[in-house]
Order: C-alpha cells, then sequence, then structure tokens
C-alpha cells in the first residue's frame, strides 16, 4: 500500500511539472517595426510554453532593455524574457549599457546588426560582408522577390532554416575571431536570432 502511494505520488508530482513546463512563457519584446513580431508569430502554435510577442516604445537599445526590465515583474519568475533589437544607430556604449543591464537582470538579448534582415539573408547565403541597412534589402531581394519590411516570409524562409542557423554561428564565430565585441556597431554583420530559436524549440511540441 505505502509503495502504491508513493508511486502515485510521484506520478502526480511529475505530472505537475510537466504542466508548470508547458505554462511558462516566452516573452519576446520586439521594436517598433512589425518585420520580427511576424516572423516570431509563426512559432507560437509549434511549441509546448506560450509565446508572447510585445511591442516596446524605446528607441535605443539601453532604452529598450531598462523598459523591459521595468515590466519584468509583471512575469512569473520562471518565464523566459527576450529583447530583440538591432544595431541601427546605436552607439558602441549603448549597445554594451543594454548587454550589461540585461545581463543583471536575466534578460536575454537578440541583437542583429545592421537589422533583422540578416537573419533572413543567411538563410540563403552565408556571408562577412559589411551591410548597410539598404544594401542588406536590395542584397536580400536577390532571394525574396520585391523583399519589404513589415512583410511575413517565414514560409519562404522555413526550409532553409538549419543553413541559417549554421551560418549564423559561423558568423558569430567569425566576429569573435576578428576581436569584435559582439555589442558593438564593428560585429557587421551578425545576429543572434538563432539563440533565440534554440531556446523556443526547447520547448517544441
Amino acid at each position: 500500500m505505502g509503495r502504491r502511494f508513493h508511486r502515485n505520488f510521484e506520478s502526480q508530482r511529475s505530472r505537475k511539472q510537466n504542466t508548470r513546463e508547458r505554462l511558462n512563457k516566452i516573452i519576446i519584446f520586439c521594436e517598433g517595426e512589425k518585420t520580427e513580431k511576424l516572423y516570431f508569430s509563426n512559432f507560437k502554435q509549434s511549441t509546448r510554453c506560450e509565446i508572447k510577442i510585445l511591442e516596446t516604445n524605446a528607441k535605443d537599445a539601453e532604452s529598450i532593455v531598462k523598459e523591459v526590465v521595468r515590466k519584468k515583474d509583471q512575469y512569473d519568475s520562471k518565464d523566459i524574457i527576450w529583447c530583440v533589437f538591432d544595431v541601427d544607430n546605436n552607439t558602441n556604449q549603448q549597445l554594451i549599457n543594454a548587454k550589461t543591464i540585461a545581463n543583471r537582470h536575466n534578460v536575454k538579448i537578440s541583437l542583429s546588426n545592421p537589422s533583422f534582415e540578416i537573419w533572413f539573408y543567411l538563410h540563403y547565403e552565408y556571408t562577412t560582408r559589411y551591410f548597410l541597412n539598404n544594401d542588406l534589402i536590395h542584397q536580400l531581394n536577390n532571394h525574396i522577390s520585391n523583399y519589404e519590411k513589415n512583410k511575413n516570409v517565414y514560409h519562404l524562409l522555413a526550409s532553409y532554416e538549419e543553413v541559417a542557423i549554421s551560418n549564423a554561428h559561423k558568423l558569430v564565430e567569425h566576429q569573435r575571431n576578428l576581436g569584435n565585441e559582439i555589442f558593438s556597431r564593428d560585429s557587421n554583420p551578425v545576429t543572434l536570432v538563432h539563440e533565440l530559436l534554440s531556446n523556443i524549440y526547447k520547448f517544441k511540441r
């Protein structure tokens, strides 16, 4: 009787733990552009946890992280919170400050340099070429006809995702081998979107 009760108790506890894990959220704060929000919304149905995508009104990396930290208490301590932003016009000091504040408050950052479109580009080609935003959009049009921001292109990218993840890893290593700080303007091009995807896929159905 005692053993049966113990087994039942352990089974119930295990189910409760699994339930709590499924209820954990991944909270993704994005900049004002819809590009990132549209992209990550495609993963909502494929995970055991809830993915919540929110917009931040802040205009620079440091302010974005500070805003997210202020809102962090609204969420469960087990929720995983990400900031997604581009290098754009941020200074090196703003980027380093954003990284420092995020690390201090257990907030994760998915940075792209110069912009989120470098993640899209890596689905098709590996490159270490320096990009300006307009040039990157122009080059991306060689792979995605009539590409423009705020357009959901996930269906065109999905089958190349493993290529993009591999290329993103290589690009991070390339920048580190050059001695470049990832959270700086010097790391062009680079993206950490693959790290956010890795986090999402830990909860894949």
